[in-house]
């Protein structure tokens, strides 16, 4: 499958959201990522549909939008009405994850399951026919600039074995301290899409960063 990079703006300022994404228009990504915290699911607190509909009246690039919530079934029309393009929740949420599923699908969006780095990767196989996408997490959520962790590697691998043997359509996304080392391992591993934030906003030429990373195999 073709790397696709989705860009995290989970650190920029929040009175300069619009700014950031402008920027990350020019540089080539194929999503813009957004993190939604609600305080209880994990420690921090970020945005809500609001702003997601803010952001979606000012660009063109497909919503990539990651819920860090507790209850994610209750607001799935509400991500929608954003303009939300996929949906992804955690497992570890108090939803039910077919119920979740089913509707993220039934609101026309393409749907995903997360895992935190503490929960077993084989707990998320019953559900894999309704994903589009699974999403590892390789820091523990709630926080940007983590260091990643190594330990995921693994755990995409199996992964990989289990789609490519029962759904070798869906895809494996990885948000945690990527940048080119650690995006090629984890590309190696078998993750085909790269959620990146503070990389490529540090970057020189952030353009070049994605195209980069774009070429890793």
């Amino acid at each position: 499958m073709e790397t696709k990079i989705a860009a995290s703006i989970l650190n920029a300022n929040p009175l300069q959201i619009a700014d950031a994404v402008k920027q990350v228009e020019t540089w080539g990504t194929d999503w813009l990522h957004l993190d939604i915290m609600d305080g209880v699911f994990v420690k921090n607190m970020t945005y809500g549909a609001s702003m997601v509909k803010a952001i979606h009246e000012i660009t063109e690039l497909p919503l990539d939008v990651h819920l860090m919530i507790n209850d994610p079934c209750r607001y799935v029309h509400q991500f929608k009405e954003a303009g939300a393009s996929r949906l992804t929740f955690h497992y570890e949420s108090l939803s039910d994850p077919v119920e979740t599923l089913n509707l993220i699908r039934g609101n026309g969006m393409e749907a995903g399951i997360s895992i935190r780095p503490a929960t077993p990767v084989e707990l998320i196989f019953p559900y894999i026919t309704k994903v589009n996408s699974v999403l590892i997490m390789t820091v523990d959520p709630g926080f940007g600039g983590q260091p990643f962790r190594g330990d995921m590697l693994q755990k995409i691998e199996i992964l990989r074995s289990y789609l490519d043997a029962h759904a070798p359509q869906v895809s494996i996304q990885v948000d945690g301290g990527i940048q080119e080392e650690t995006a090629a391992k984890v590309i190696q591993a078998g993750a085909n899409q790269l959620v990146v934030g503070s990389y490529l906003f540090s970057a020189e030429n952030p353009a070049a960063a994605v195209a980069d990373l774009r070429r890793l195999q």
